[in-house]
């Protein structure tokens, strides 16, 4: 028997990967010395609280029957991997956001942690859009993935700006 989620278990996941996401980049703003990195820091902490509202929108205004488990897929694959997927990201549900921040010991550290959990956030919502379904909120899941593709090309972009 495979793995399946409810698009209620979805935004879930969702809301505590942004909430994590805030915290790590609220710290990271705390940490940092430069002024121009902590507006930056600052700035992703915004964006993740505006998709931890959608989010938290969507998962409220589900009907109950998407609150069950279904199958989503007839060889049950795209469940096993947003189990993968979410299970990897590296703001899963119970990190230690402090414990990370702790780590990175320059401004492109942070800058690096925070370009891998763009990206695993990217793989992680692609999968959320093959499971989604377009009466649930499939158009705002896209919105958010474009939002975390962005994320992906300004941290890139402010790490080559320190970097030059």
């Amino acid at each position: 028997m495979g793995i399946s989620y409810s698009a209620d278990e979805i935004y879930e996941i969702g809301v505590g990967i942004e909430k994590n996401g805030k915290s790590f980049y609220e710290a990271a703003a705390d940490t940092t010395q430069q002024t121009t990195v902590k507006d930056f820091f600052g700035k992703l902490a915004k964006w993740e609280a505006k998709h931890i509202e959608l989010f938290s929108r969507l998962k409220a205004g589900l009907p109950d029957g998407a609150r069950e488990h279904v199958s989503f897929d007839p060889a049950d694959e795209l469940p096993l991997y947003l189990k993968a997927a979410s299970d990897s990201h590296i703001f899963k549900a119970g990190v230690d956001i402090a414990g990370l921040v702790s780590r990175c010991k320059t401004a492109i550290d942070a800058l690096s942690m925070a370009l891998t959990f763009e990206k695993d956030s990217v793989v992680l919502y692609s999968t959320f859009l093959n499971l989604v379904p377009a009466n649930l909120g499939k158009n705002d899941v896209e919105r958010i993935l474009q939002e975390e593709l962005k994320h992906v090309t300004y941290i890139t972009d402010e790490m080559k700006k320190l970097t030059k």
